[in-house]
């Protein structure tokens, strides 16, 4: 169980290093990808996976986190174009996380 947290943890501090916008957005984003992580991993589990298993495939079903910030940066970084700005903006970030997270799975 302390593997789990160690590597899902590990996974969003790398995440959140790269992300490149408003702390707002940024939190929505991990919080958001956390969730999938643990989702999955609990997924995997009630399905008689193996603790050591559940964790490597949960995070090999997840795109690299260097790779999914870049994405997230092209959409929401401060230097993007996005029209939507406030609540609107954090609700898409939400929304994209989760679409992200389906596609790559």
């Amino acid at each position: 169980m302390e593997k789990k947290l160690t590597d899902f943890e590990g996974y969003v501090e790398v995440l959140a290093r790269e992300l490149n916008m408003d702390a707002s957005y940024k939190e929505s984003i991990c919080e958001e990808i956390k969730q999938n992580l643990y989702d999955k991993y609990s997924e995997l589990l009630i399905k008689g996976h193996g603790l050591d298993s559940s964790v490597a495939d949960t995070l090999g079903s997840f795109e690299d986190p260097k790779k999914l910030a870049v994405m997230f940066n092209k959409l929401y970084g401060r230097n993007s174009n996005t029209v939507f700005s406030g609540k609107g903006k954090v609700l898409l970030v939400i929304i994209s996380a989760t679409l992200l997270i389906a596609l790559s799975v």
